[in-house]
Parts: C-alpha cells; structure tokens; sequence
C-alpha cells in the first residue's frame, strides 16, 4: 500500500505564506507550473483553481505521508469546499490539487498570472 502522495501546492501552503509550516515534515520535491489547462482566482485571503481554463499555475510540488494528506484534507475543506483531482504537470504523474469546481467560482476575481506570491 502507498504510504506517500505527492501533493501540489499553490497558495497559502507554498514555502512563506501563513500554512507552509503544516508542510514542514514533507519533503519538498519541485518548485513547478501545471500546463496551462487550469484557471486561478482570488478568494480574498487565499487562492483557488478550476479545472478548466488555459493558464499554469505556479506552485511546489511535496512528497507528503498519509496523516499529512489528511490534515491537508481537513485544511482545504475537503468536499464541501474543494475537491481532490490530478494536476497535469511535465514531468510527475499523479499529482494531487486541491480545486473549485466552475460554480464556486464564479464571480470571483481571476488572477491571469497564475501566480498567488505575484498577483
């Protein structure tokens, strides 16, 4: 049974922001983009992503153990708020990403760049 999952990170849990320290026993694998199939939007005090779209998303990519994934779970609201999926980047393959679905977005204010440290 895998023990580990490699998870996507693109707002408030990158390295520098308020939550990275719940990644602090996770080892940090990439700094990366997704391809630019995704779109990412502001939430006020943290970001969000859609499956659909056409811009990459800038993030890291760690390797975390189970109890962390469930507390990543528990962190992102896991159904109510976001969903689990795969994020396509170059290189990895069954990457997990936190996502909004397009309704929940809606009407929230698009950040082009993708980039949640320069928006």
């Amino acid at each position: 049974m895998e023990t580990t999952k490699l998870v996507f990170v693109y707002g408030s849990l990158r390295k520098g922001f308020g939550l990275s320290p719940v990644l602090n026993s996770s080892e940090f694998i990439d700094d990366v983009q997704t391809k630019p199939k995704y779109t990412m939007y502001s939430v006020g005090a943290f970001p969000c992503i859609t499956e659909s779209g056409d811009t990459s998303i800038v993030g890291e990519i760690y390797k975390v153990d189970l109890a962390t994934l469930r507390r990543l779970d528990m962190i992102e609201g896991v159904p109510q708020l976001y969903k689990k999926g795969i994020v396509e980047i170059d290189g990895y393959e069954n990457v997990i990403a936190y996502f909004f679905t397009d309704d929940k977005a809606e009407g929230l204010q698009k950040i082009d760049n993708g980039d949640w440290a320069n928006v």
